[in-house]
This record gives C-alpha cells, structure tokens and sequence, in this order.
C-alpha cells in the first residue's frame, strides 16, 4: 500500500539532538474481539511476506538477538512491524506557546519564553507483535535543540504533552485525553501541525505551507496520536488482511475497542484518563554527557552555588512569572562552576517543568542515574541512563547502535528492547490485576452460589460441621470451578508471556530490573499472586473440608449399609433354621421324642422314606445356619464397633 510521506537517505545522528519515542499498547484479548483472524497463522504471514517488515527485521533484529535470549522453545514467537518502509519519516511541526502556565505545590507559575518555539520533527512509526499476540505501536520523533532555556522549556513540554501534570483544569475535567476538549490548555491547544490526511475532519486552521506535503492541519497532541494511530490501523487491516468485527470499519470506534477500553486513570490529574502508554527518551549530546559525569556532578557539593532560582518572595504572589530571556541574561553572568542545565536535567528526568525552583539536594537525587551506580561502572559507561515511572532516559555522547536503529525505528535498538519488555510485562501484569480484582468481586456476588458469596459458603459449611444443614456439592463446585477458571487463564494469558530477565549483559539486565522496581511491576505481580495463593488455599480447604466429610457421610452410610444386611441376615438365619426343623421333622418322622440326641442318629430312629439326599440337605441347611450366623457377627461388629472419624 503506498503511503505518502517523505522517503529519506540515511540519517546520519547527530549531536544535540532528542530521539523520543512514544509505545501504545493493544493487548492480545482486544486484537482477537476486534479482528476475527488475528492469529499466529495471519502474524506468520504478515512477518514473512510483508516486504517493509522482513527489511526492518534484517537491520535490527541481529542487535536485539545480540543482547537478549529472544527464543522460546527454539522460536521467536515476536517481531517487528513496518507499514511504511525504512526512513520514511512523517513530518509534522510542534509548537510550544510563548507563555507557559502551570501550577505546582499550591503555586501557581507562568514562563514566558520570549516568543513561541517551533521545532520541525522527524516521526517514524512502526509495530512490535509480542509472543501474546498482544501489539504496540510505536512513534519515534528525531528534533534537534540548542543549550537555551527557551529549548529545554520545549523539551519538558514534550514530555509533558505526552504525560500531562502539574497542569490544572478550567473546569471539569473530561476523560478523554484525547478529546481536545478535556478543560486542559496543555492537551487542548493544537501544538502538532500534520498532514491534512492525517487530521481528517478534527484539524483546525487548515492551510498549505508551500511543501510538497500540501495541506497541513493543526491538532492538539494527544487527538494527532490518536489519529495517526487509527491512520496506521488501517494500513494493518489492508495490510494483513484482518477481518474486522465492527462494521462499517470506522477510526473513532477502532480506537475505543482496541485502546481507549484500556485507557486507565492519569494519576495527577484525577478524572482524565489515558491510554496505555510509555515512553523513551535518548538524547545525543557530548556536553550534557560530560556534565552528568560523576567528576563533574561533584560540583554540586561545593559551597552554595546551587539553590531555588526563583526567589522565596516571589512565591507569595498570585502568579510567579518568570521571565525566561532576562533569568539567562542574569545566569550568563553566573559565578563559575554553576551550570543552569543541571537544573534542565534533573526535572527533565523527573518530568518536572518547575525545574528552576529546586534546591542542590533535589539537583542531585534528580541527576543520580539508574547506570551506571558503582565507580567501575562509570568508568566504562558509554551511556548514563535515567527512569521515572512512565518514562526511560539515556544520554551519550556516541552510539553506534543509535546509528544503526536512527533510519529504521529512530532510537537505540539496545535501549528500545529494554523499554518494549517492560512496557509488556507492565501492562500484562496490569490486566492480571484486573482480573483477579473482577474475580474478588465474583467471589464477593451473592450470585456466587445458591447460598450467597464465598463466605456465606465458608459459613454454611461451618454449620454443617456443627449439625447444620448439609452444602450440596454442585453449589462448592461452584465457586471451585470459578477459581480454577481464572487460574488457568491466569497461566494462558498472563504468567506464561511474562518475559523474564534474559538479557545477556548486565547493563541491560540490571537496566530491567529497575525500571520494574521503578514501575512497581515486580511488587504488584508480588501482591497479585498472594492473593490468588491466598484464594487458592481457601479453594483447597474447602474441598478438603467436603472431602472429609464426604468420606465421614461414606463411612456412616456403610454402617448403615451393614445393620441393614445384619437384619436381613436374620431373617436369612431364622428361615434356614425353620427349613431345618422341617427336614428334621420329615427325617425323624415317628421317633419317640425321648431318645437321645446320640439315638436320633442310630439307623432305626430314620424315618423309612429317608435317603442320603435328605441327609446332605440337612447338613447343607445346618451349615448355611451357621455361616449366615457367623456373617452377622462381623457384620454387627463392623456396623458397631468406634471409628474414627
């Protein structure tokens, strides 16, 4: 499918320049709702047969197989996807507004920048499907920039374009971050000017800036990635062939099914909520690479050079308006030793845009990076790298890597599959904790069973232990057969497409391990399966509970069992017994009932019709006295004897 767009040679990178990256996440369950043959046969088909895709992956998967432990079972079940072809690029222009207002700490703050900053930026786009069949989409956008406060103004920002903060409402606030139309100026000022393709019917002040690109339309930023992301659906779809679910296929509803349905609650900003998303920031820059050197960080030990640039006084009035061209005319003459962009760095890396009011302790935890920690590894670090919890940071001087990846995904593959397992595993074990808390909840319905939730069962079965009325089977099966679901779906959808720690060095491997520490994923998956061992102990309890019951019930029943065949065998005796004093009868008809019992044997005593078949008979019938007697015994025995139980 042609796309329109620019098509570029190979970029070399250079210094002074940020390669942010923006990933959505679109999990497996909401691709297989939505596209009736998302399967492992139409990924196969699309990773094989896709021209874009099979060039993408010769460039960068031998970097990400050189650092990571990629195969399960002898295959890689996740690849990259490019709808586009390499170095194509979309442009777009973003622009940061002269004057900048936000409120922070109860304070309420207004830079202005001296005049509104415009940057053009490189954007690629591209897909990674992970081993779920889960997808991310991808943004990376290349800008250059200057070491001016105006410039690190307009990096913060577009940070803080994709995760909003310290940024109050006018009113209410509306959901949607995407809306434009959410009472934030942040997310509803048109700050991307695209493609009027792209815009469609959304952008605003439409016109033609004389390109080759023609019409251009103007859109706040989270409605453009909106936008370009349901435009790249739509190239997917034709694409890979995927039979979609909703007709007629429309972008707005794509949108609200595969991403917006997962959009969760933007913790700084309560009612606004925002889709999956994570980002990764790498800044090629030899200055502020030196700068964050532990040799240099020491200065900000010495004396008092680094303190609040804005005054104490100043906070007292309504707004605090800080003007950005005279603050670095004053910071021109500075004392030496004292550099304003450490102040940049440190809320940069926090997503902080209030960075000129810190003191030297907040510069310093703001500046210390995730790797290197220890003095060896500084002294062999080509990278410094930095985390927030939405957000991964590297700054180097050179890369080679970066090179290699600026043409096809636009940032450091190395730094990039570190960013991509986490934001996986993040949002996997997201959805793990929503569905154990929807499983609480179906352990909390009074639906749950005949007799109510879990724990009006758990009172029932108390009940019966004491004399109650007894649980009936299919109603624990219940709740059982609910807990086992979702522990196999647990396993299915979530446990087994963890990815694990099997980068190959330990920079990357330790990179992991904090971002998850940072993110909290290894705490919460922690909380998650201590609740479902929890569930699962109460599962198991109760059904071993019934068990014992079950097999105390048996053994009352076979006792029951036992009287009964003890009454039966009596009678059994009682009608031997009579069938034998009948033969008796017959046998000795006519003896004089005085003989003895030794007499009764003699011949003479027999009665004339007797044969040795009425003898055996008797025999027989006394045996069978005896036997149904000695049965009984055992049987009464059995059916009365103690047992515990």
């Amino acid at each position: 499918m042609t796309v329109e767009g620019e098509s570029r040679d190979y970029q070399q990178a250079v210094d002074k320049t940020m390669h942010a990256t923006l990933s959505l996440y679109i999990n497996s369950e909401r691709m297989e709702e939505v596209f009736s043959n998302w399967n492992h046969e139409t990924q196969r088909l699309l990773q094989s047969r896709q021209r874009e895709t099979r060039e993408l992956s010769r460039a960068i998967d031998p970097l990400f197989n050189d650092i990571a432990i990629r195969d399960r079972n002898a295959v890689v079940e996740e690849f990259l996807i490019d709808l586009d072809g390499a170095r194509f690029v979309e442009p777009i222009r973003i622009t940061v507004p002269e004057r900048i207002s936000w409120e922070t700490e109860g304070q309420r703050f207004e830079a202005r920048l001296g005049s509104a900053i415009q940057r053009e930026v490189s954007a690629r786009t591209f897909w990674y499907v992970h081993s779920n069949g889960a997808l991310s989409f991808h943004i990376s956008m290349l800008l250059s920039y200057e070491h001016r406060l105006a410039d690190f103004y307009f990096l913060s920002m577009l940070q803080k374009l994709m995760f909003p903060k310290e940024f109050e409402a006018g009113g209410e606030v509306k959901t949607d971050i995407c809306s434009g139309r959410t009472g934030i100026w942040v997310l509803d000022r048109p700050t991307v000017r695209c493609r009027a393709e792209i815009a469609g019917n959304e952008g605003q002040d439409v016109s033609d800036d004389g390109d080759s690109f023609g019409a251009r339309a103007d859109l706040p930023f989270w409605t453009f990635i909106r936008r370009l992301t349901c435009h790249q659906i739509s190239i997917l779809i034709a694409t890979a062939g995927l039979k979609s679910r909703i007709q007629p296929v429309e972008e707005q509803q794509l949108w609200r099914a595969l991403i917006a349905c997962d959009a969760t609650s933007f913790v700084e900003i309560p009612g606004l909520k925002a889709p999956p998303a994570r980002s990764v920031f790498l800044l090629l820059d030899r200055q502020l690479f030196s700068l964050l050197q532990p040799a240099n960080r020491d200065q900000l030990r010495v004396g008092d050079l680094y303190r609040p640039l804005i005054p104490a006084e100043a906070k007292r009035s309504g707004t605090v308006v800080l003007d950005i061209p005279a603050i670095e005319a004053v910071l021109d003459g500075a004392p030496a030793g004292m550099d304003v962009r450490y102040y940049f760095l440190s809320g940069f890396f926090q997503n902080i845009i209030d960075f000129l009011n810190q003191d030297v302790s907040e510069l310093r935890d703001g500046t210390d990076p995730v790797f290197p920690r220890t003095a060896e590894q500084h002294d062999e670090a080509l990278f410094i790298r930095f985390a927030n919890s939405r957000s991964l940071f590297q700054v180097v001087a050179s890369s080679r890597s970066l090179e290699v990846g600026n043409d096809y995904i636009g940032t450091c593959p190395y730094l990039f599959l570190v960013h991509l397992m986490a934001l996986h595993n993040e949002y996997l074990v997201q959805r793990y904790e929503v569905e154990i808390a929807a499983l609480q909840m179906r352990c909390d319905s009074p639906a749950l069973t005949r007799l109510g939730n879990l724990r009006s069962l758990l009172a029932a079965m108390s009940n019966e232990a004491h004399g109650g009325v007894a649980v009936p089977a299919r109603e624990i099966q219940k709740a059982t057969a609910e807990f086992y679901q979702f522990r196999l779906k647990a396993f299915t959808f979530f446990k087994r497409h963890l990815y694990d720690n099997t980068l190959r060095y330990d920079t990357e491997r330790d990179l992991f391990d904090e971002l998850q520490r940072i993110r909290g994923v290894a705490t919460r998956l922690a909380r998650c399966d201590a609740i479902v061992d929890g569930l699962d102990r109460t599962i198991k309890d109760l059904e071993d509970d019934k068990r014992y019951r079950d097999q105390a019930e048996s053994r009352r029943a076979e006792g029951r069992l036992s009287k009964l065949l003890g009454v039966v065998g009596f009678f059994g005796v009682a009608q031997a017994s009579f069938q034998a004093a009948d033969a008796y009868r017959q046998l000795f008809e006519g003896t004089s009932p005085k003989c003895s019992f030794a007499e009764v044997f003699e011949p003479s005593h027999f009665c004339a019709r007797a044969t040795s078949a009425d003898v055996t008979s008797l025999l027989v019938l006394a045996a069978t006295a005896l036997g149904t007697i000695v049965v009984m015994f055992f049987l009464l025995r059995l059916a009365f004897m103690p047992r515990d139980e």
